[in-house]
């Protein structure tokens, strides 16, 4: 899974294929594991390589999203938005000013 975590194919569907069960029996037993869902798991990390090239790097959002494995920079946003109440350039933007 961490080798695909920034495809935006990536399919939970498939990782549990690999595993051998199925996708509901292979969620439960994620969401045991992490005390979360193996969707909100891959967002979780892509959202946090967001953050960290949006605070060190120069790359233009729209990269960004798609380095990190987002089908589109609206699912980026959107995703950015909720998890940290702000939109990607305002976390650049005081990511700058705040040294980050």
């Amino acid at each position: 899974m961490e080798e695909r975590l920034f495809d935006p194919e990536l399919q939970v569907a498939q990782l549990a294929e690999k595993t051998g069960i199925s996708e509901v029996y292979f969620r439960r037993l994620f969401q045991q594991a992490y005390g979360m869902t193996p969707k909100q798991y891959i967002c979780s990390i892509r959202l946090r390589r967001a953050r960290q090239l949006l605070a060190e790097s120069r790359i233009p959002i729209g990269a960004v999203a798609a380095e990190c494995g987002f089908a589109s920079l609206y699912h980026f946003s959107r995703a950015f938005h909720e998890a940290s109440g702000i939109s990607p350039s305002e976390y650049r933007a005081r990511a700058d000013v705040w040294g980050l």
